[in-house]
């Protein structure tokens, strides 16, 4: 296997499920330590940058009647837009760490080693990066417009 591409933990930002955890790791934070601890390389797409990466409801409006993909994401992301009236913002989450497995340019990367708190119930699921032999690609930024211009190009051709 050359690279496994993760999208989970938070390094530098609060957590979307707890304070401390993002919801990937903290589902199976054991899982996501032997990943990162397994020798293999690993590209971890954390909320540090997935939060910066998203669709706003103007984008779901400028879909319709662009065809059948770009119609079916209109739906879906509209669908979850009128269930959340208060949110604005629809983050590309899982969406970002595909483009990062296609177009890695569209973030920059710095290797860092990854801890996940396994035992502490308090903190499970929290994602720091250590000093130390490095064992993950962590992101320090990502070209957002860019990187929303690659998803939606890829799912619907726009």
């Amino acid at each position: 296997m050359a690279e496994i591409i993760v999208m989970g933990g938070a390094l530098r930002v609060p957590g979307n499920v707890r304070p401390e955890a993002e919801f990937n790791v903290f589902n199976d934070p054991l899982a996501a330590s032997l990943i990162f601890d397994s020798g293999i390389p690993v590209r971890l797409v954390t909320l540090d940058v997935t939060r910066q990466t998203f669709l706003m409801r103007e984008h779901i409006e400028g879909l319709k009647g662009r065809g059948s993909a770009a119609d079916l994401v209109a739906q879906v992301v509209g669908a979850w837009f009128r269930a959340r009236p208060d949110r604005q913002r629809f983050t590309l989450h899982d969406p970002l760490a595909v483009a990062a497995a296609v177009e890695p340019d569209l973030l920059e990367w710095e290797p860092v080693k990854v801890e996940v708190e396994t035992a502490d119930p308090e903190r499970l699921g929290k994602t720091t990066s250590q000093g130390g032999p490095w064992s993950v690609m962590a992101p320090t930024a990502v070209q957002s417009t860019r990187a929303v211009d690659f998803i939606m190009n890829a799912l619907v051709g726009c």
